[in-house]
């Protein structure tokens, strides 16, 4: 009887050193990184005004953001908050809590967005380094796909994938868009992913996921974080994005046909009759050519923009600093 109570305890002993094991080989890196980037992954619900046949419908929407402040700053995408209905954002944290957030700004060129709620001591994002990425490093979206957020306990969605490519150009859109830069991933997105964070096997925030390919398979793209950061910050600070660069010179097709508005910007060297070849060692056919090239840089007051001119028959290089 001693024997058999002895070998009994042996089994029971192998049996909670093979349940740690297993514990062990599924709590991996990825896992990790969910774990620990989850609890500042919030959903969104607003009420948009969409314009019909009729004038204005109201017509729910939702999306995804991710806190980046204790106090309170949540990042999303602005195509997610464009033309909501007044005090009809509302956001939930993991968990199931709910605030009604209030839009700090938004800017529609990077779409990016910028919302707060009232509170503190908030968990929040740590924040990656999207320029260091690595074509083929795991990568895990996040967020709110048609809206399972709520129907998984208020826990937001986890996608695996790897970064398929960075600084994919996608240039200006008909809608004002410019979705250059952009980080390319196989990581499965759905509506309702977007504003929500793509992180790497750390748990940082590496991306802001915005878009997918919808005539293909896999094919999702993301803001790098370090640009959308930058804007985020303007916003806080000012509100807006101050693009009003002014350049003080008018063009027909891509002649310079006047530098008249000298307090505009300070121009040294650019003439009348320079024909512009490229811009920023872009090449440019017309003035509609420089506009672009001039907003997919993102060119802010104080910028300086390099102009590769044709004069006389020579080729020079100037330098124009916006005001």
């Amino acid at each position: 009887m001693v024997l058999l109570i002895i070998c009994c305890n042996n089994t029971t002993d192998e049996n909670v050193d093979i349940q740690n094991e297993i514990y062990k080989s599924k709590n991996t890196a990825i896992t990790k990184a969910i774990e620990k980037a989850s609890p500042s992954v919030v959903s969104l619900y607003v009420v948009k005004d969409v314009r019909n046949f009729w004038g204005y419908s109201a017509r729910p929407s939702s999306g995804s953001g991710f806190i980046i402040s204790q106090d309170g700053y949540i990042l999303t995408n602005a195509h997610n908050v464009i033309n909501v209905q007044r005090n009809s954002i509302i956001v939930v944290l993991p968990g199931g809590a709910q605030y009604n957030a209030v839009l700090a700004g938004f800017d529609q060129q990077s779409d990016v967005a910028l919302l707060k709620i009232d509170g503190d001591n908030f968990a929040y994002s740590k924040i990656g380094d999207s320029d260091n990425l690595l074509v083929g490093e795991f990568v895990v979206a996040l967020g709110n796909p048609r809206k399972l957020f709520a129907a998984a306990n208020n826990q937001p969605i986890a996608s695996l994938g790897i970064v398929s490519a960075v600084d994919a150009d996608f240039g200006l859109q008909s809608n004002g868009k410019v979705l250059d830069n952009m980080i390319q991933t196989d990581a499965s997105l759905n509506p309702g992913n977007s504003g929500g964070p793509l992180v790497d096997a750390n748990g940082y925030v590496v991306g802001i996921n915005t878009f997918v390919q919808n005539d293909s398979e896999n094919l999702g793209f993301s803001i790098p974080i370090n640009y959308a950061m930058e804007i985020a910050e303007e916003i806080k600070v000012n509100g807006h994005i101050n693009r009003r660069a002014m350049t003080g010179l008018y063009f027909y097709s891509n002649m310079v046909i006047s530098t008249i508005d000298r307090n505009a910007a300070d121009n040294q060297e650019l003439k009348f009759n320079d024909k512009v070849i490229a811009v920023n060692d872009i090449q440019v056919l017309s003035v509609n050519d420089i506009h672009n090239v001039l907003k997919r840089n993102d060119v802010r007051p104080g910028d300086t923009i390099k102009f590769k001119i044709l004069r006389d028959g020579e080729i020079k290089i100037v330098n124009l600093i916006t005001r």
